[in-house]
C-alpha cells in the first residue's frame, strides 16, 4: 500500500534491519511478500515488521521462518475468535487491528496476554494455537520487549542508511573485494581446477597493492595515469615475444 516514493525509505529500513538482525536484504525481500498482507490488514507498519525480522533473526530465527512465524503470530491476533482476540476483546472491547489503530504498541499488547496468562499460570506462548504464532509473540516479548521496541527505534531513525551503505560499497577497497568475489564464483562455473588460477590472482594483487602503498604520491598518479592509457589502447595492442606491436 506505500507509494513509489516510498522507496528509500523502504530500503533504509531494509539496510538497518539486515545491519540490527542476521539477515540480508536479499532474503528479506524473499520472504516479507507473503507477511505484508496480514501485517497491512493487521496496522502492523512497515516499521513494525522490520523490527520484528531483525529481532527474530538476531535471535537464532532463520529470516525464511521468521516470516512464517511473523504471518502466524499476526493472523492469530487479528483473527476473529482466536484465543489471542478473544482476551484482547475481553480486556479492551477491542481486537488488535483497533488497537495498533489507536496508537497502542504491539509490546504493550504482549503485555496485557502474558499478563492475563500468567494469572491463569500459563505462559504467553499459550495465548496462540501454533507453535510458530507462540514462539514469534514469545521473542518478540523477551526481556518485557525492551530489546523489540529498541530494535523499532532502530527503524525510526533509519534514515540515510541507504547513502551510507552505498558510499561504503563505493570505495575502491570493496570494489575490489566485490570484483575478486565475482571472480571467484565464476571459478565455480568453470571448475575446481580453475580455483587455483584465481587464488594466485588474489595474491599477486596482494603484493601489487602492498607495493604500491610504499609509493609516493606522486608516483601512485604516474601509475594511475599509465594504466588508464594501457587500458585505454588495450585494444590496439597487441603483445609479441618481448615487443608490442600495433594493429
Amino acid at each position: 500500500g506505500l507509494e513509489a516514493s516510498d522507496a528509500t525509505r523502504v530500503s533504509d529500513l531494509l539496510i538497518t534491519t539486515q545491519n540490527l538482525g542476521k539477515t540480508t536484504v536479499d532474503e528479506l525481500a524473499s520472504s516479507m511478500g507473503t507477511v505484508i498482507p496480514v501485517a497491512n490488514a493487521s496496522n502492523f507498519s512497515i516499521e513494525e515488521l522490520s523490527a520484528s525480522y531483525a529481532q527474530l533473526t538476531k535471535n537464532g530465527v532463520a529470516t525464511a521462518e521468521s516470516g512464517t512465524y511473523l504471518k502466524a503470530m499476526l493472523s492469530e491476533l487479528s483473527k476473529s475468535g482466536s484465543i489471542a482476540d478473544i482476551t484482547l476483546r475481553e480486556l479492551t472491547g477491542k481486537g488488535f487491528a483497533d488497537l495498533k489503530k489507536e496508537g497502542m504498541s504491539t509490546t504493550e499488547i504482549l503485555s496485557l496476554l502474558n499478563v492475563e496468562a500468567q494469572k491463569n499460570d500459563k505462559t504467553l506462548k499459550d495465548m496462540f494455537g501454533s507453535v510458530e504464532a507462540g514462539s514469534a509473540a514469545l521473542v518478540l516479548y523477551k526481556n518485557n520487549g525492551e530489546e523489540y521496541n529498541e530494535m523499532l527505534r532502530g527503524m525510526e531513525t533509519s534514515a540515510g542508511a541507504t547513502q551510507a551503505f552505498e558510499k561504503i560499497d563505493a570505495t575502491p577497497a570493496e570494489q575490489l573485494k566485490g570484483a575478486l568475489n565475482e571472480l571467484r564464483n565464476e571459478g565455480v562455473r568453470f571448475g575446481a581446477a580453475f580455483v587455483p588460477v584465481i587464488e594466485k590472482a588474489s595474491d599477486i594483487l596482494g603484493d601489487v597493492a602492498e607495493a604500491f602503498s610504499e609509493l609516493t604520491d606522486e608516483q601512485k598518479e604516474n601509475v594511475v595515469q599509465w594504466g588508464i592509457t594501457l587500458a585505454a589502447a588495450g585494444p590496439a595492442l597487441k603483445l609479441i615475444g618481448g615487443g608490442i606491436q600495433t594493429y
